[in-house]
């Protein structure tokens, strides 16, 4: 696990100096080694964080032998022995043992299409000095992030890339004009999604693209791996159990290749059914290696999952590590709203940002259940989508909308966390709408547009189209159209909700502290295998992840099949009433932090907030993290 940074200029190189302050940006991503090389054209540079093959050889930027292909690569490849031992066979000649220098080799073998033999999480630049050529490529899923921008007028004359967002703010080519179509996309979600970032003229590679730059060309952009066709043409099944022996042993490679490590290596373990299977499966699987597991306990009871986690760290006999931890502590709060990269307020960032913070201090490397509920149905918004299903033929959208404004008058906010009420609300404002596509993403939501429209100061930038983040949305939904309702639900997460929610909350989180997490449910194949599932094997009535549950049933405890669900959140409706309120309203009300939104609109927002009529916690504390993110923006 790494982190890249570099740039291609057509007119000449760029300067060094450039690059190494992006990479000083990143030390927390690479405290190991830092590398710089300069071609002609190019400039690559590299933070390492030692994982494979730990001497100098194995450091990056790496040239092949003939100096012809320079790499800088973030990532794994858990395929990389099986991927030697072919090239190998046709003559390659090894220097190191790492996983980089086989990517290295089977792009100058395979070139583009090395891409569909690769299994792994990645995002990499591969540079052709003889055809002055760049390439850029992003895994699958989306695990490893990977930004660029253009180095001259257009990206035709240069490109420049980093794995963070702020590791570009050191270079003179990046504007640090924030892209209002971007703002208004997270105030929606809460999160920037998609191609875009905050910033103007900076973007993102898309997961399971790959980009080429070609000198006095426009950039080409093409998916290498299509997850819809896995989803619009399943697999038949003979039986399920047919499908559960597939499942244990796609869980057993996925679990092998991922186990490679050359320095100490564990799992997080928070007791429930994802965390659990793979500690199971790495504990059972391995039982001659020692297993070393980890959880945080939290002070507040309802937030805390220690004795849990204990008890299936008992059940697999792993060396089992506790941390406690006060999550109350505003200093705590500030610091992990501060770690990402870009404006970010999923709450669970602070567990996971403390979760990381301690592995690190026993191990370099976890593993962890990522992925799982977005394949396998774990979410009770899917439930929602079921139940969307059933009644919106019967009573119409006009009778949703009245019940939603009678609900929000007549009933009281309880602010626990996911409480009935806030659920129940939600699950009404959603059958107002039109389509399950539409239902599902507002669930999801934080501001609808008439909130946004109400925020913004700026009447103009008010329209319906820019302010409805569907149309982002809408390609995706428009992909597996035919599908059932429940795999357009999942798809939908597993393209928007995952890459740019759980996983940037886990790599931002990890990377911080220097912990590489690696995600056995994201195993390209398991993801195949999980969308050539029926989807009533997963969901049924109420009760979620029933495949994944009966695989385990018999290796992992009843008690973590069982129990209900709690998720890896934090109570930000009732911090905002304490520890953070202080702190919320003066960046929440700062028009110098926030010049686009309406003071006397975020005021109603607090009003109604501490009387108890309409809880905003989430809206509050996006707007929260947005200022918080902009204070740092032009502190710098």
């Amino acid at each position: 696990m790494c982190g890249i940074a570099g740039s291609v200029s057509w007119g000449g190189p760029d300067r060094p100096e450039y690059i190494t302050r992006m990479l000083d940006r990143m030390v927390h991503r690479g405290p190991d080694a830092s590398g710089l090389q300069v071609s002609e054209e190019a400039i690559f540079g590299h933070r390492r964080l030692s994982i494979l093959d730990l001497t100098a050889a194995a450091d990056q930027p790496m040239w092949d032998p003939s100096h012809r292909l320079l790499l800088s690569f973030n990532g794994e490849i858990y395929n990389y022995k099986d991927i030697r031992a072919v090239l190998e066979q046709s003559g390659v000649v090894f220097r190191t043992q790492s996983d980089t220098e086989v990517l290295l080799e089977a792009w100058k073998r395979w070139g583009l299409e090395a891409l569909q033999r690769l299994v792994g999480m990645f995002a990499f630049a591969v540079w052709d000095n003889e055809e002055h050529v760049l390439f850029l490529a992003r895994d699958r899923m989306g695990e490893k992030p990977l930004y660029y921008t253009a180095f001259g007028k257009d990206l035709s004359e240069g490109v420049l890339f980093a794995s963070e967002l702020t590791a570009l703010l050191p270079h003179p080519a990046v504007k640090r004009e924030v892209n209002f179509d971007a703002v208004v996309q997270y105030l929606s979600t809460n999160y920037v999604f998609g191609a875009h970032s905050i910033l103007r003229g900076v973007h993102k590679l898309a997961p399971a693209h790959v980009m080429v730059f070609r000198k006095g060309q426009a950039p080409t952009i093409q998916c290498y791996w299509h997850l819809e066709d896995f989803v619009n043409h399943k697999k038949s099944w003979s039986s399920k159990e047919q499908a559960q022996a597939a499942f244990q042993e796609l869980l057993q490679e996925a679990v092998r290749g991922q186990r490679q490590s050359d320095v100490p290596l564990g799992t997080f373990l928070s007791g429930g059914v994802d965390s659990s299977t793979i500690t199971g499966a790495l504990a059972l699987g391995y039982p001659e290696s020692p297993l070393s597991t980890f959880s945080i306990g939290f002070e507040e009871k309802s937030f805390d999952e220690s004795a849990q986690s204990r008890a299936v760290a008992e059940h697999f006999r792993t060396g089992h590590f506790t941390d406690r931890a006060n999550m109350m502590s505003l200093d705590s709060i500030l610091q992990a709203l501060r770690t990402p990269d870009e404006p970010f307020a999923d709450s669970s960032i602070l567990p996971m940002c403390l979760l990381s913070q301690f592995a690190r201090t026993h191990v370099t490397v976890c593993l962890s259940g990522d992925g799982a509920d977005e394949l396998f149905g774990g979410y009770e918004t899917y439930v929602a989508d079921l139940l969307f299903r059933k009644i919106s033929p019967i009573l119409q959208r006009s009778w949703f909308v009245g019940l939603g404004k009678a609900l929000k008058r007549l009933w009281p906010v309880s602010y626990s966390k996911v409480s009935f009420d806030y659920k129940l609300k939600q699950f009404i404002g959603g059958c107002a709408l039109e389509g399950l596509p539409r239902a599902h993403m507002f669930w999801r939501g934080i501001f609808d547009p008439s909130q946004i429209r109400a925020l913004l100061l700026d009447p103009e930038a008010a329209s319906d189209r820019d302010l409805d983040a569907f149309c982002y949305v809408r390609p995706f939904a428009e992909q597996v159209a035919s599908a059932s309702d429940l795999d357009q639900a999942m798809y939908l997460d597993q393209k928007i909700w995952l890459p740019d929610d759980i996983l940037t909350k886990v790599d931002r989180s990890a990377m911080a502290h220097s912990l590489e997490v690696r995600a056995p449910f994201l195993d390209h194949r398991m993801v195949e295998f999980a969308a050539s599932l029926p989807d009533a094997w997963k969901v049924r009535g109420t009760k979620k992840k029933c495949f994944l549950k009966e695989t385990q049933r018999g290796i992992v405890p009843d008690r973590s099949l069982d129990q209900k669900k709690q998720g890896f959140s934090a109570p930000v409706s009732l911090w905002l009433k304490g520890v953070l309120k202080d702190c919320a309203h003066d960046v929440t009300n700062s028009s110098k932090l926030l010049p686009w939104f309406r003071r006397e609109t975020v005021r109603r927002f607090w009003e109604e907030h501490e009387a108890g009529s309409t809880d905003h916690g989430l809206r509050l504390f996006g707007v929260l993290c947005l200022g918080l993110w902009m204070e740092r923006l032009q502190g710098e």
